[in-house]
């Protein structure tokens, strides 16, 4: 069997392709067949037949029967030669009719024959007596170039939902909510830059679009703004909202389109939004701050965090709180300052600004005189019990009438019990909070339910109370907590705070709550 590789140009009919087949010569009987090998994601069969195997006429030739037989007064085409089983040995294709870079045609189809297999050349060589031509690179001959699977444009949103939204339901078969950016959105939560804008009239204006002004929030957790339109008396336009809050594209010079960012919104700066043009004609204080990228924490949880960090830093350098006093005032006097606060911050290498120093103060300043006295000072740092315990001190001592030594060392004495007193609940506070996260730890090491431990320890009493001593008991033996009879005093006197008994609910509360069973305490 002689082997050809052949190409079939089939391109100028539609969905035509070029097509690369293997021709078969069957030496035996002069038959030929051709046949499409496997290509990858092609969409065809594989080893496809395209022409099964028979001898094959020369088109548009009639040779005579080499054969005498008794069809042969019958004039008919050489195609119909075969009917009645009359083998000719003339006007089919032989193999001296192939060869490499010869075109054959078989039932109106032409076939190019470019290449051959080793054993086909030696066939010829020995057999014919003459070389085949060399192999043909069917891809410069036909001018064939790698076709490029066309790239996928996502469709033109259609305004229903967010823009990322249908993005993700055309990129993926399943629907999937878009991610966010998780870090922009902590580090500008809560920011918002305000902008007035003032509406630019068109050239075909009414009279409605002039005078139109316009606040627009721009919020950086996640760039989308609104737009507001400021109402003006008698003039028919209506205040409220304009845009809803969403993200909005601008137009580049170069045609693509991209969102807005605030650096867009520029004093005098000209912006369109939505075909509408709009002029920035003002900014507030703080949205300038922000876009010179000074951070300006005025959130609640900001001014806390700091507070929590100042009472926490204080706490480990000075054991006494008159020595936490006398660390920040440093000019030597009775009070704190806004300039001395700032710079005790710096020590800390925390930069606050003046804004919220002057909140922090504010927070903790009784008589409204911008500063903050030692009383003030201790209210700050144990709390509104401790505080009101000073005050009630200090007035007693003042309404004794005394000489000012004797006042001053009966006023040291009794601020030295307060203070002693305010440590020490301090810290029975922070035993009993350390007490319950661990008993809190240990049940969640061991994966045992509040409710469960509860029944556990309270197996003896069927009225579903809970007695200290069931309480210790379960402690010890259940949880196998190692604790002394003094922590296990202050665990027990958060659980039976109110009586000799506990509950399922106040149980419940107390291992759920940690750190709140106390009045008057702050984690």
């Amino acid at each position: 069997m002689l082997s050809f590789l052949c190409v079939w140009d089939d391109r100028a009919n539609p969905h035509g392709d070029l097509r690369k087949l293997r021709l078969n010569y069957h030496l035996e009987d002069d038959s030929i067949e051709i046949l499409e090998p496997v290509h990858a994601n092609s969409g065809r069969e594989p080893c496809m037949t395209i022409i099964a195997r028979q001898r094959v006429p020369w088109e548009g030739r009639q040779r005579p029967f080499s054969n005498s037989s008794q069809f042969d007064h019958v004039n008919r085409d050489a195609s119909q030669q075969l009917t009645f089983g009359v083998k000719m040995d003339t006007g089919f294709m032989n193999s001296s009719d192939l060869g490499i870079g010869k075109t054959v045609r078989i039932h109106g189809k032409d076939f190019f024959l470019y290449d051959c297999t080793a054993k086909t050349r030696e066939y010829y060589q020995a057999e014919k007596g003459y070389d085949l031509d060399p192999s043909i690179d069917i891809d410069q001959h036909f001018s064939i170039r790698m076709k490029r699977p066309p790239r996928p444009v996502p469709p033109p949103h259609d305004g229903i939902g967010s823009e990322e939204d249908s993005l993700g339901n055309w990129q993926n078969l399943l629907l999937k909510v878009p991610k966010k950016d998780h870090a922009k959105w902590v580090s500008g939560s809560g920011k918002v830059l305000k902008f007035v804008l003032q509406m630019v009239p068109s050239p075909n204006a009414t009279i409605e679009e002039q005078g139109r002004a316009f606040t627009l929030s721009y919020f950086l957790e996640d760039d989308t703004l609104q737009l507001d339109e400021i109402g003006v008396k008698n003039s028919g336009i209506v205040g409220g909202k304009y845009l809803l809050r969403q993200k909005v594209r601008r137009v580049l010079t170069s045609g693509q389109s991209v969102y807005f960012r605030p650096h867009d919104f520029q004093l005098g700066a000209v912006v369109s939004i939505y075909s509408k043009q709009f002029k920035v004609v003002g900014l507030d204080i703080h949205t300038e701050k922000l876009l010179a990228g000074i951070e300006d924490p005025t959130t609640v949880d900001g001014i806390k965090s700091m507070v929590v960090q100042l009472k926490e830093v204080l706490a480990q350098r000075h054991p006494r709180l008159q020595l936490a006093f006398r660390a920040i005032t440093t000019n030597g006097n009775n009070y704190i300052d806004m300039n001395e606060l700032i710079e005790y911050f710096k020590t800390m290498n925390v930069n606050i600004s003046p804004e919220d120093t002057k909140t922090i103060i504010g927070m903790y300043d009784t008589n409204n005189d911008g500063m903050l006295d030692f009383k003030e000072f201790v209210c700050m740092m144990n709390g509104d019990e401790s505080s009101n315990s000073m005050l009630a001190m200090t007035n007693t001592v003042h309404t004794i009438n005394l000489s000012p030594e004797q006042q001053y060392s009966q006023a040291s004495r009794y601020q030295n019990d307060v203070l002693q007193q305010a440590a020490a609940r301090n810290c029975h506070t922070k035993r009993s909070r350390i007490l319950l996260r661990q008993l809190r730890d240990k049940l969640h090491q061991r994966r045992i339910d509040t409710v469960d431990l509860f029944r556990l320890m309270d197996v003896a009493s069927p009225d579903s109370v809970m007695c200290r001593k069931d309480f210790e008991e379960g402690v010890r033996h259940i949880l196998h907590l190692l604790l002394q009879q003094e922590e296990m005093d202050i665990l027990c006197e958060a659980f039976f705070s109110g009586g000799q008994r506990c509950t399922l609910e106040n149980f419940t509360n107390v291992l759920e709550g940690v750190g709140e069973f106390l009045p008057g305490t702050t984690l």
